[in-house]
């Protein structure tokens, strides 16, 4: 077989050209930013969650008020 510019224009057509490849780059590059993005968002907010779980101080000086106050009206303080 004979490998003729005819022939090696007609294999190749079908290929993608550095335009294209720089393009899907550019694609995939916006895309992994994008997903990277969302990632720290989602772990952003599930660390928040577990925080905010975790933090009890606040409901533990709550609770030992009103401890204190029940016991001074059952004269047990």
């Amino acid at each position: 077989m004979e490998l003729t510019k005819e022939h090696f224009d007609k294999t190749i057509q079908g290929l993608a050209t550095k335009a294209d490849l720089q393009d899907l780059e550019v694609k995939l590059v916006t895309r992994i930013d994008e997903s990277q993005e969302q990632l720290a968002r989602m772990t952003k907010r599930g660390f928040d969650d577990v925080t905010s779980r975790l933090d009890v101080g606040n409901k533990i000086t709550e609770l030992e008020h009103q401890m204190d106050e029940v016991r001074r009206e059952l004269n047990l303080a």
